[in-house]
């Protein structure tokens, strides 16, 4: 079998550009990042566990034993929502994420600048600047809502779960409160919740300033991009990221297999995958 010098050379410019992302410190950079959101939103989410169960004491329901046995569902809910529409901290997680989402963000809009040679053609690194306002904004939309995936929606559907069933029952506050108690370790205030929304958080931002300041270079030079699905080529790769990158390269405004645009894949919060880009000839072969 004959294997032509062009697809030689191509596939020795991905894996040297593969080696490049994976030995970056850009790697080194975004995990710093996923840590430092991840200590602020557990200290965020453990203050928020404290209010809940202080407050949980006050329901009518742990105060009124005879009214247990004639209570409502809808009554006990209404309370409940109407405790958890108070919940402090949400507009200290949408700062967190939020800040950290601007330096990263900014970081990956750099990287594609530096890497593309934008300021050899006249293109400012401050173009990028509304994108990311926009970005950011969005941001703080959805987690200060009640949005599918905000962090409040996610927080109330666990919390009203495990009070409506403490006034259904007539369990005792004490136990109420170590069930709440538990999932700080477990649940919707552990760490480990923490890490899943840092490591999401910081990836989308890194990719999005990345894919923005080339969105950019492509407009105002009229250069022709493509990009590739780059995974970390471990046991922990899905099947569905080792499919978007077998496909190698493809045109800038294709999609994935997945159907993702660009990386991480939107429906795996722990997708430790990149994008790779690279400018190209009308007949395809890397400049």
């Amino acid at each position: 079998m004959c294997i032509d010098k062009n697809t030689i050379d191509k596939a020795i410019a991905a894996i040297e550009y593969k080696a490049s992302i994976l030995g970056s410190e850009n790697g080194q950079y975004l995990a710093i990042s996923e840590a430092r959101m991840s200590r602020k939103l557990s200290r965020s989410f453990k203050r928020q566990m404290e209010w809940l169960i202080d407050k949980a004491a006050e329901l009518s329901f742990f105060n009124n034993k005879a009214a247990v046995l004639r209570i409502e569902r809808k009554t006990a809910q209404d309370e409940i929502n109407r405790m958890l529409d108070d919940m402090p901290e949400d507009e200290e997680l949408a700062g967190i994420i939020a800040n950290g989402g601007e330096t990263v963000y900014k970081k990956g809009a750099k990287t594609a600048y530096t890497k593309f040679s934008m300021a050899d053609i006249g293109i400012s690194f401050d173009l990028v600047n509304p994108y990311a306002i926009d970005y950011l904004n969005a941001k703080k939309t959805l987690h200060l809502s009640d949005y599918r995936g905000s962090i409040k929606r996610t927080t109330k559907k666990k919390i009203l779960k495990i009070l409506t069933e403490a006034a259904e029952t007539g369990q005792s506050y004490q136990e109420t409160g170590k069930k709440i108690r538990a999932q700080g370790a477990e649940g919707v205030f552990s760490r480990y919740r923490s890490e899943l929304i840092a490591t999401n958080e910081i990836r989308h931002a890194y990719e999005e300033g990345n894919h923005e300041m080339l969105d950019i270079y492509k407009k105002e030079t009229g250069t022709i991009l493509q990009k590739m699905w780059l995974t970390k080529q471990d046991a922990q790769v899905t099947e569905e990221c080792a499919a978007n990158e077998s496909v190698g390269w493809i045109g800038w405004d294709e999609h994935f297999p997945s159907g993702d645009d660009i990386s991480p894949r939107s429906d795996h919060p722990r997708c430790r995958c990149s994008t790779g880009y690279r400018a190209v000839d009308l007949q395809g072969n890397p400049l």
